[in-house]
C-alpha cells in the first residue's frame, strides 16, 4: 500500500488497493523469476529458458512410448534470410533490445568475449529444417528422439568481435535521432565482465531511484513535474539495460560450439529443387550482407524508432491526441478547477472572501494565521481531499450567505479571471462550439464557481448547509466531488443526461482525479503534478501546460483589496 500510495498519492481506495495487489503480483512473479534464474545457475543452465526445455526434452523423451519423436533444436533465431522477405521475423527477438539500446548510446559495454561465437540463425532456415526433418521422420532405429541441431556456430561462426564491428559501423552510417532531431553517436563498445557492467548500472539505477524520491516530494507541477519524468525515463531505461546484461550476458560470454552434422547431412540428401525451397544449409550466410542489408534495417524497422532529424513531416503525438479529444463525436468535456482553468485554490478563495470586509489589522492576524496553517492544510489535504475539505469549509460557519453571494461575484473579475489560463476558457468554448456538453466538477463551494456559470452546461460543486437565519451552517450538504465521489457524480450525471463516457473528455491536473480521468475515454493531465505526470506519461494521455495571461502580476498574498461603500449624494 505505501508503494501504491507513493504512485498514486490520494487517487482513492479502489484504486490504491488495486494497484498494491498489482505490485504484489509483479513482486511474487519477480520472485519466482530469481529463484527459477538461480535453479537454473545451480544445474548449468544460463537461464530458466533454457532449463526448462532442456526439461521439457527429457519429458517427452522419457514418456513418448511407441510413438516415434524428432527434435530439431534451434540456436538464436533471427529475422529471414530470404523467406517470406528477406527481414521477416514476428515479435522482437533477444538481440534487438540490446542493439537498439547501443545504437541509443544506452549500453557502452557489455559482457561478452570478443573472440566467442554468437550462434544465431535466420528464421526461415529453421523453418526448412522442420519441414526437412518432418518429411524425413525419426532416424533412430532404437525408437530414441532423433535430434536435429540448427545453428551456424560450427558451421560458418559469427564472432561476437565482429558483429560488434558490424553493428557499429552501420549505425555510424545510419544513426538513430533523439527527441530534439539530433543524431546519436554510437559508442565505441567494450568488453568487459557481467559483474562490473551490472555494478555500474545498479549504482547508476539506485541514484536515480533516489533523485526522483528527492523530486517528487517537491510540489512541482507542469514543466517542472517533466524534470520527474525524465530522471524516470532514465532510470527505466538503466533498469532495461540491467535486464538485458542480466539475461543476455551468458549468450555473448557462451564458448559452446554446437554440432550440425545431422542438418547438413539432411541438406545434401535433399533433391536440388527441394533444398533451392526448404534451404536449411548455414553456410549460404554472408554475415556482412546480412547484419547490413537485412538484420539491421529490419531491427531498426520493427523498433520504430526515430531515424531521421526532419521535423514537421507528419503529426505530432500532442496534436493527434488534441485532435481526438476535439473530435465532433465527443460527447461530453468535463473539467476540473484548481490548477485546471485556473491558478488558486480554496483557501485562496476563502482569503480572499474572508478579508473582503476586514480592516488592515485584522487582514494581517488572518494572513499570519493562515501561513502558520499552511504545512498542516497541505498535509491533510494530501492525505485525503474530501476530509480536507470538510473540516476546512467549516471556516465558513456563521458567515451571512447574501454577503457571500455579492463578495463572491466581485471575487469572479478581482481574483478568478485573474488567475485564469486563457488556453483554458478557450478549451471551454471550443468544446461548446462543437456540441459537447460541457461540465464544471469540482470540490470548491457554489458560491464561488456561481459566477462561471455562463461558461458550462452544468456545474457540480459542494454547498453548505445555511440555518434559519440566513447563515451558513460550516456543514457540507453532500460528499465533495473529490477522488472516487467525483467519478461516481460523473457516472450519475452521464446516465442522466444518456452520455457516453467513452465518448467523453475531462481535464484534471493531479492524481487525486484518477478515478474521474480513468471513467472517460479521453483524459487530459493539465499543468499536471508529478505524480499525475508520471501515469500520463506512461498511459499515453494529452497532457497540456496552460498558464495565466502573460504581463499580469498578482499580489503577492490572496486578500480582497478594501471595499470601498459609495455614500447617496446629499439632497
Amino acid at each position: 500500500m505505501v508503494d501504491a500510495r507513493e504512485e498514486l498519492g490520494g487517487a482513492g481506495t479502489p484504486l490504491l488497493a488495486a494497484k498494491s495487489e498489482s505490485l504484489r503480483k509483479d513482486w511474487v512473479k519477480a520472485q519466482l523469476v530469481d529463484a527459477g534464474r538461480s535453479r537454473a545457475a545451480s544445474l548449468g543452465w544460463p537461464d530458466a529458458y533454457a532449463m526448462t526445455k532442456a526439461l521439457g526434452e527429457k519429458a517427452l523423451g522419457e514418456n513418448h512410448g511407441n510413438v516415434p519423436v524428432s527434435i530439431v533444436r534451434p540456436a538464436i533465431i533471427e529475422s529471414a534470410w530470404s523467406e517470406p522477405v528477406p527481414g521477416w521475423i514476428r515479435g522482437f527477438r533477444m538481440a534487438e533490445p540490446v542493439i537498439i539500446s547501443y545504437a541509443r548510446g544506452l549500453l557502452k559495454e557489455f559482457p561478452g568475449v570478443p573472440e566467442g561465437t554468437v550462434d544465431v540463425i535466420p528464421v526461415d532456415l529453421v523453418v526448412g529444417a522442420i519441414i526437412g526433418v518432418a518429411a524425413r521422420g525419426p532416424l533412430n532405429e532404437d525408437g530414441s528422439p532423433d535430434i536435429t541441431q540448427v545453428a551456424s556456430g560450427s558451421a560458418n561462426p559469427l564472432k561476437y568481435e565482429r558483429l560488434v564491428g558490424l553493428v557499429q559501423s552501420w549505425f555510424s552510417d545510419h544513426p538513430l535521432y533523439d527527441a530534439e532531431g539530433q543524431p546519436i553517436a554510437v559508442p565505441d563498445w567494450g568488453y568487459t565482465s557481467r559483474d562490473r557492467v551490472q555494478n555500474q548500472l545498479t549504482r547508476a539505477k539506485t541514484m536515480l531511484e533516489r533523485t526522483e524520491k528527492a523530486i517528487g516530494s517537491l510540489p512541482l507541477r507542469g514543466k517542472q513535474a517533466a524534470w520527474s519524468a525524465k530522471v524516470e525515463e532514465q532510470r527505466e531505461t538503466v533498469g532495461r539495460a540491467l535486464t538485458y546484461v542480466e539475461l543476455y550476458g551468458a549468450y555473448t560470454a557462451c564458448e559452446a560450439i554446437y554440432g550440425v552434422d545431422h542438418l547438413l547431412a539432411l541438406h545434401e540428401s535433399m533433391a536440388p529443387a527441394d533444398q533451392g525451397e526448404f534451404g536449411m544449409d548455414p553456410r549460404i550466410i554472408d554475415w556482412d550482407h546480412y547484419v547490413h542489408q537485412i538484420h539491421l534495417p529490419s531491427v531498426v524497422e520493427h523498433a520504430r524508432v526515430r531515424t531521421d532529424g526532419k521535423r514537421g513531416r507528419s503529426e505530432s503525438r500532442s496534436d493527434r491526441l488534441r485532435r481526438q479529444v476535439l473530435a465532433p463525436e465527443r460527447q461530453m468535456a468535463a473539467f476540473d478547477l484548481e490548477n485546471t482553468l485556473i491558478a488558486s485554490n480554496v483557501v485562496t478563495s476563502y482569503a480572499w472572501l474572508a478579508s473582503r470586509r476586514l480592516d488592515r489589522d485584522d487582514k494581517l492576524r488572518l494572513t499570519a494565521k493562515l501561513v502558520r496553517e499552511a504545512p498542516s492544510l497541505l498535509r491533510m489535504d494530501k492525505a485525503d481531499r474530501s476530509d480536507f475539505l470538510r473540516s476546512f469549509y467549516r471556516r465558513y460557519e456563521g458567515a451571512p450567505v447574501a454577503q457571500i453571494q455579492e463578495d463572491s461575484a466581485e471575487m469572479l473579475s478581482q481574483l478568478i479571471l485573474t488567475k485564469s489560463f486563457p488556453a483554458a476558457i478557450r478549451r471551454v468554448r471550443e468544446h461548446r462550439a462543437l456540441g459537447h456538453r460541457t461540465v464544471l466538477i469540482t470540490g470548491a463551494l457554489d458560491f464561488v464557481v456561481e459566477p462561471l456559470r455562463p461558461l458550462f452546461d452544468d456545474i457540480v460543486s459542494a454547498s453548505l448547509a445555511i440555518g434559519d437565519d440566513g447563515r451558513y451552517l460550516g456543514q457540507m450538504l453532500d460528499v465533495p466531488p473529490t477522488g472516487e465521489s467525483r467519478a461516481s457524480a460523473l457516472f450519475d450525471f452521464a446516465a442522466t443526461h444518456d452520455i457516453d463516457l467513452s465518448e467523453s473528455v475531462a481535464y484534471a491536473d493531479s492524481s487525486n482525479d484518477l478515478p474521474m480521468l480513468e471513467v472517460v475515454g479521453f483524459p487530459v493531465a493539465v499543468n499536471p503534478e508529478i505524480r499525475l505526470a508520471s501515469l500520463a506519461r506512461k498511459r499515453g494521455w494529452l497532457v497540456e501546460e496552460w498558464s495565466k495571461a502573460p504581463g499580469f502580476k498578482p499580489p503577492a498574498l490572496p486578500l480582497a483589496p478594501r471595499r470601498h461603500l459609495t455614500k447617496p449624494a446629499p439632497r
